[in-house]
């Protein structure tokens, strides 16, 4: 019943004032003023207003809007205003008397706020404002003294989204009665010194006590200029739909790269057949972690540890180092290896080249034969929107044993797609090796076709990867 009471008295407010000015737009801040009231014929009506009795209850008003937003929004708060506002202030509403018709202020209008405030008797008035500034909210709150036209105080938000905007109400409300410290710059300008204390308290006359200078306001279609501007000079050369983030920049397809992951966090990455991947980051440098083999047709683990740097901006090297076993699920053979090496990038984690030099050896079980391999890597990155992030590399892999092709030359690409939180990202790609095998060349004439790869993969061998960050 409460509740319904106070969305009665924000929209009778609305109501009325629409009432008065029918032609007008409620939803243009600038239309929604309401007509002017007709001057009285008595001397005395430039005199402000008088209280019939001692003024009690909180006036909520009607939200103005700044820019282009959507009514819906706007109602929704001011439902929640209405809900929240009695708890926040300790007052109840101030009761509107049938046939009292209420103007909507303009929200820094004080006389006016106190000229419509002595018709229901109200002590305090809360106005408001909510503008949209790119891709943000601005919600600033004011708290209006009716009888002295004070500014009592302002509490202004940002907010990202609506469901950030219903959080910042209740923040700004909780500040804007004291419950809690201001957090945001604030939007008055307060010039009030204390008197000096008389130099002797026995023989000087009690100063009079001076009154707080009013607080200058600062409109919100001000402060929404303010930020586009310091939003253009931070953004300039930027891409608009680029915001610069990958939120897996320490690795690119199945590659390691020279940046850190996020730090202080633990990422789980799932790829290939039955292959994880746990790590977490310790500081800007150290990363530790695991490769497991889910035990399906053989399993294994292969601990590893990354030590980054960062010797300038745009300039990172990272060392990793590896090794573990592979048991496979049937005989009694064990798969063993070890490697890893070096990597440089050139950039920033959401566009950079980079290249790197891994090594492995290995062996089963006891035999420490010539088991290795070289794979040296060159490619980059480069983000080609928010969500998105393309990805290529070549791969010579060189290897140890005695087959008549030792090098293979491999391109990897993909793309890789991102949330906006920073919790999930997904890598798709290719394989494709650069060879005539591939293609079904035959330098040979012996009477037989070599079969092509390349019809039944046109784009590459697929893989996939995905992972989280928490």
């Amino acid at each position: 019943m409460t509740l319904g009471f106070s969305l009665g008295l924000v929209w009778t407010a609305w109501s009325q004032e629409t009432a008065q000015a029918p032609n007008q737009d409620p939803s243009n801040p600038q239309e929604a003023a309401g007509a002017p009231a007709k001057p009285s014929a008595s001397p005395a009506a430039a005199d402000p207003p008088a209280f019939a009795s001692p003024p009690s209850g909180v006036l909520a008003w009607r939200i103005r809007t700044v820019g282009e937003v959507d009514p819906a929004v706007r109602q929704d708060l001011e439902r929640s205003l209405a809900r929240q506002l009695p708890e926040a202030s300790g007052q109840a509403f101030a009761a509107i008397p049938a046939g009292v018709r209420l103007k909507n202020c303009e929200p820094t209008d004080l006389p006016c706020v106190r000229e419509e405030s002595v018709k229901i008797n109200a002590a305090e008035s809360v106005t408001s404002q909510l503008a949209r500034v790119g891709d943000k909210w601005l919600l600033t709150l004011y708290r209006i003294e009716a009888a002295t036209e004070k500014l009592l105080g302002t509490a202004t938000r940002q907010a990202a989204s609506t469901e950030e905007l219903q959080a910042a109400l209740s923040e700004a409300l909780d500040e804007l009665y004291g419950k809690v410290p201001p957090t945001a710059p604030p939007v008055v300008i307060v010039q009030a010194e204390p008197p000096a204390p008389p130099e002797s308290p026995v023989e000087a006359e009690a100063a009079p006590e001076e009154e707080e200078a009013p607080q200058e306001l600062v409109p919100i279609a001000e402060q929404a200029e303010q930020i586009v501007e310091e939003e253009k000079k931070t953004d300039q050369g930027k891409v608009p739909w680029i915001d610069e983030r990958n939120i897996r920049p320490d690795l690119m397809l199945n590659r390691p790269t020279a940046f850190p992951a996020p730090v202080g966090k633990l990422t789980l990455d799932f790829f290939y057949l039955g292959l994880l991947d746990l790590s977490y980051q310790f500081d800007e440098h150290w990363r530790v972690g695991s490769l497991v083999l889910v035990p399906a047709y053989m399993f294994g683990v292969a601990p590893h540890l990354t030590y980054s740097h960062q010797f300038h901006e745009y300039v990172s090297l990272s060392m990793v180092a590896t090794g573990g076993f592979f048991l496979p699920m049937w005989g009694d053979a064990t798969f063993w290896g070890f490697g890893g090496g070096p990597t440089l990038s050139v950039g920033r984690p959401w566009a950079f080249f980079h290249v790197n030099l891994m090594a492995f050896g290995g062996g089963i079980s006891d035999d420490f034969g010539d088991y290795g391999i070289i794979v040296p890597t060159i490619g980059g990155l480069l983000q080609v929107h928010r969500h998105v992030l393309l990805m290529a590399d070549l791969t010579p892999v060189v290897t140890t044993d005695q087959s008549e092709t030792p090098k293979v030359w491999i391109i990897q690409y993909g793309l890789r797609i991102q949330d906006k939180a920073g919790f999930a990202y997904g890598d798709i790609g290719f394989w494709v090796p650069a060879s005539k095998e591939w293609y079904g060349i035959d330098d040979e004439d012996d009477g037989f076709d070599t079969p092509s790869l390349a019809e039944f993969f046109p784009l590459g061998v697929p893989f996939f990867k995905f992972g989280f960050v928490f």
